[in-house]
């Protein structure tokens, strides 16, 4: 029985061509819809108006990403992150290539997966050799708790891809060479003893990686939105102490005396923080008439995502 190599070097030049053709007919069709897709989301979506497609679970809400994965590099400036996160998705994409070819053949869901990838992964790229930035505009909430991050269809593809790769993986045991089947570990190593290479190790690791920042984006999403709904109840608590206030006094408090009065009064007791241990913002525009603010986990006016300021205006 021919190893993952042997086989490879047994193919006829016709095979091992049409390999390579699947393989880009794949990435080109995969890229090619990511990018009609994210042409059509900017034609017709409008940043910050979700567009709801079912109920309020899946919504194409149009955003932009121009950092990596999980804000990384987001403190570099725009000239150095740009080539560097250019750089990382190239060496990505060829590791993953490397790897599979070299551990577990030419597989047709090997071709599949290296397909898929490499479309996502390029189309990805292009969007930040172009626009200095990813759009992204599918948005899947399952509930107010349950929130995953936006992303598009190159991010499904690369996915997709990967998961199949890791399938194939767990399903033939074959790594480097070697075989997870304790029957057949003596045999493959005398046949293939060339062990595990670095880019293989460094490969694995990063599939391990990218699972484990899937994982860590989702969960610390949940904790930022957790954070965002308790402090609008902070803001809600505070709303109805300045209405008992207001009630009292025939008027909200003036922005000389801020929320602070309300402890003084006794009507809250003590002042509360946002769930970043900042103060709130108070400014009364008339007797009937206020701005409540929170400036959201940067503790600065402005920003967006977990950063954007939060509003109750009465």
């Amino acid at each position: 029985m021919l190893s993952a190599d042997q086989n490879q070097n047994h193919q006829p030049p016709a095979t091992r061509s049409l390999h390579v053709v699947m393989v880009l007919a794949i990435a080109v069709t995969a890229g090619s819809l990511d990018q009609i897709s994210k042409w059509i989301a900017a034609s017709v979506l409008t940043p910050g108006q979700p567009l709801p497609v079912i109920s309020d679970w899946v919504n194409l809400d149009l955003r932009t990403n121009p950092h990596g994965a999980f804000g990384l590099f987001a403190n570099l400036p725009d000239t150095l992150r740009l080539p560097v996160l250019l750089a990382l998705g190239l060496l990505a994409i060829l590791a993953v290539v490397a790897f599979s070819v070299r551990t577990l053949g030419r597989t047709k869901p090997i071709l599949i997966s290296l397909g898929l990838i490499l479309g996502g992964a390029v189309s990805n790229l292009t969007d930040r050799a172009l626009r200095g930035e990813v759009l992204d505009f599918i948005d899947i909430r399952l509930s107010q708790q349950i929130h995953w991050p936006t992303f598009n269809l190159a991010d499904v593809t690369i996915t997709v891809g990967s998961l199949i790769l890791i399938a194939v993986l767990l399903k033939t045991g074959t790594l480097g060479g070697f075989t997870m089947n304790k029957k057949r570990t003596m045999k493959a190593a005398a046949r293939n003893n060339r062990g595990m290479t670095l880019i293989e190790i460094m490969v694995v690791i990063a599939i391990l990686g990218m699972m484990g920042t899937l994982i860590t984006v989702f969960f610390v999403e949940q904790q930022d939105q957790a954070k965002v709904d308790s402090t609008l109840i902070q803001m809600h608590n505070i709303e109805d102490a300045l209405e008992a206030f207001r009630i009292r006094h025939g008027a909200y408090p003036s922005t000389e005396e801020g929320l602070n009065i309300l402890v003084t009064k006794r009507i809250m007791k003590e002042l509360p923080k946002d769930m970043w241990k900042n103060e709130f913002q108070y400014v009364r525009h008339s007797a009937r008439s206020y701005t409540l603010k929170s400036f959201g986990g940067d503790g600065a006016s402005g920003g967006e995502e977990i950063d954007k300021d939060l509003l109750l205006e009465q």
